[in-house]
């Protein structure tokens, strides 16, 4: 008990700071259409920035990309983090950046310590957090997913400008690759556990991406298109690229592309989107469970994560017993108190807009063997936004290098 009280005082303390009600520091929200940045910047301006980068570079990669998916109802939220020292607590060891996916949805977690930061990290999650909301992603390969992650990481705009650049070269996946050599082939559909092979992956699966968009864009689309409905994604890519599913061919056409390939990048005229943002004060209830859901997924490999995360998961619901966040840890992710009908249905009644209050009701049904209200609560839920998978895959249309 000692040691369980020792951790719990240690929460907010080590390498994150207290929490807003004992004196750390403030955090807001800052609300645009398609996203919700949580952070503890204090900076106001800084924040504000921030969130209103994200929803530029969201909007060129729409429109570049995958202008015919239709939209997604519910922005994508990010965690900002105002340090490096604080980001860690959460990240694996040698990760910058992390996109946490969970029931269709996810967070970005990532520091916002300076402008090489935000482009090197922020913009390659919120594709990945893009590609899962937009269900881009499904039955999709490591590699593919990386790779389309790295590529379109690199679109480069200006805010006082409505041109956007894409297909800008990597210099850094390039020298990866050029010293190590390509990743093998039979190694880009399972993700490494080593973190140095995890680099020269996503290195060259943007090698990969790069020159599958350069010189088979026409193949690159039905292999993505085909992707929803693939059983064996391997297998789709040998239907498609029957010439190019063997090592040795592997190796040749990319060994080609290295020695002297055309690194071509495309222009188009966006116009810049114009919006609001709407910004409120976090309160510490919130914080807690952002924390206690940062936490669970920081157990693989954080040794104190679980501890922590029951920590600040009890903070939560003592300050707000019918917090949503902290519930559908609770409930959904650690399985705890699922049958608790009467909060269950408290949920509903305080959010009864929210997708994650009907699913928790869904689940307090279906634990107490009650079928048909199960039943009913999950399509509630599926009618509010909760989604199994909906659209389907596309390849980004990109125009003619210039």
């Amino acid at each position: 008990m000692l040691a369980v009280a020792g951790l719990a005082l240690a929460t907010g303390c080590a390498s994150l700071p207290a929490c807003p009600g004992r004196g750390g520091p403030r955090w807001s929200e800052w609300s645009s259409p398609h996203f919700r940045v949580l952070t503890d910047v204090e900076d106001e301006q800084e924040a504000e920035t921030l969130a209103t980068q994200l929803e530029h570079f969201r909007a060129a990669i729409m429109a570049a990309a995958w202008r015919d998916v239709p939209e997604a109802g519910e922005p994508i939220e990010v965690a900002a983090l105002r340090s490096w020292n604080e980001a860690d607590v959460f990240l694996a060891p040698h990760v910058e950046g992390s996109f946490f996916s969970y029931l269709g949805t996810g967070v970005v977690v990532a520091p916002t310590t300076n402008q090489v930061a935000r482009e090197n990290m922020l913009k390659h999650e919120i594709v990945h957090a893009l590609m899962r909301q937009l269900d881009l992603d499904r039955n999709a390969p490591v590699w593919f997913r990386e790779g389309v992650a790295k590529y379109l990481a690199m679109t480069l705009y200006e805010e006082s400008s409505d041109e956007v650049t894409f297909g800008t070269v990597d210099m850094q996946a390039l020298r990866l690759v050029a010293y190590h050599g390509l990743y093998p082939w039979s190694g880009l559909w399972t993700w490494p556990a080593d973190p140095i092979e995890q680099a020269r992956l996503e290195a060259t699966s943007w090698f990969f991406v790069h020159y599958l968009f350069n010189h088979e864009r026409e193949r690159f689309q039905r292999f993505q298109a085909g992707l929803a409905r693939a059983k064996d994604a391997k297998r789709l890519w040998v239907q498609v690229f029957p010439d190019l599913a063997t090592p040795d061919a592997f190796e040749r056409t990319l060994g080609r592309y290295s020695a002297g390939g055309k690194y071509a990048q495309y222009k188009l005229l966006i116009p810049r989107p114009h919006f609001g943002i709407a910004t409120r004060p976090v309160p510490d209830a919130e914080v807690h469970a952002l924390r206690a859901l940062l936490y669970w997924a920081a157990q693989p490999h954080n040794d104190d994560a679980s501890v922590l995360m029951r920590s600040e998961l009890a903070e939560a619901l003592r300050q707000a017993p019918l917090n949503l966040r902290a519930r559908m840890l609770e409930r959904l992710f650690m399985g705890e108190n699922v049958g608790d009908i009467a909060t269950a249905h408290a949920l509903t009644a305080t959010y009864p807009t929210a997708w994650q209050a009907w699913l928790v009701l869904a689940a307090a049904h279906d634990s107490r063997h009650e079928g048909k209200q199960a039943g009913e609560a999950l399509e509630h839920a599926r009618s509010l936004g909760f989604r199994d998978h909906t659209a389907t895959p596309t390849l980004p249309n990109v125009a003619s290098p210039y």
